[in-house]
C-alpha cells in the first residue's frame, strides 16, 4: 500500500512538471496553477478568462466557487503567467474556462507514475503552497515557523 504524503520536494516538482507532455502535456499548466496558487482543484476548473487579469497578474476566485462562499484575488507567478499566455491562444476553443479539462486526476497519477513520485494526490498540491505561504506570513509577523518551535523543543529538552 502507497502511504499517502502533504509534500512535494522541488526535484519532484521538476519531475512531476518534466513528465507533462506529448497527450498529458496539457496537465502542466494546471499543476502550475495548482503548485503557485495554492488554489482547490474545484476552483481552478471554475476558473473563467473573465476571472483572470494577465495585465495585474490577478486571479479572482468568485464567491460561489470558493469553498468558504467569500472569494479571493491570488497572485499569479512568473511561469504561471506564461503558462497562461499560452493557454490564452487557446480560449476561443475552450468556451470561457481556463482549464476545461475536467476530472483529470487519473492522468495525475499517470503524470505522478511517469515522474517516479508515489503517493502524491492532487490536494497536496494545494497544501505546499499554504505550508509556504503559511511559513512566509509567520516570518513577516515575526513569530516562528514550524520547524523553529521543534528546534526550540528539542533543545529545552
Amino acid at each position: 500500500m502507497i502511504k499517502k504524503r502533504s509534500f512535494l520536494a522541488s526535484d519532484e516538482e521538476a519531475r512531476l512538471l518534466a513528465a507533462c507532455t506529448g497527450k498529458r502535456e496539457y496537465l502542466r499548466p494546471m499543476l502550475v496553477c495548482l503548485i503557485d496558487t495554492g488554489l482547490r482543484r474545484s476552483e481552478m476548473l471554475a476558473l473563467k478568462w473573465a476571472d483572470i487579469d494577465l495585465d495585474a497578474r490577478l486571479i479572482t476566485v468568485r464567491p460561489e466557487v470558493d469553498k468558504v462562499l467569500r472569494g479571493r484575488v491570488v497572485p499569479i507567478s512568473g511561469r504561471l503567467n506564461e503558462e497562461l499566455l499560452k493557454l490564452r491562444g487557446k480560449a476561443n476553443a475552450l468556451g470561457g474556462f481556463a482549464f476545461p479539462q475536467g476530472d483529470f486526476r487519473r492522468a495525475f497519477y499517470n503524470v505522478c507514475r511517469d515522474a517516479g513520485i508515489e503517493g502524491l494526490r492532487v490536494a497536496d498540491l494545494r497544501r505546499i503552497q499554504d505550508d509556504e505561504r503559511r511559513g512566509a506570513e509567520e516570518q513577516r509577523q515575526g513569530k516562528p515557523g514550524k520547524l523553529d518551535d521543534r528546534k526550540v523543543t528539542d533543545q529545552n529538552g
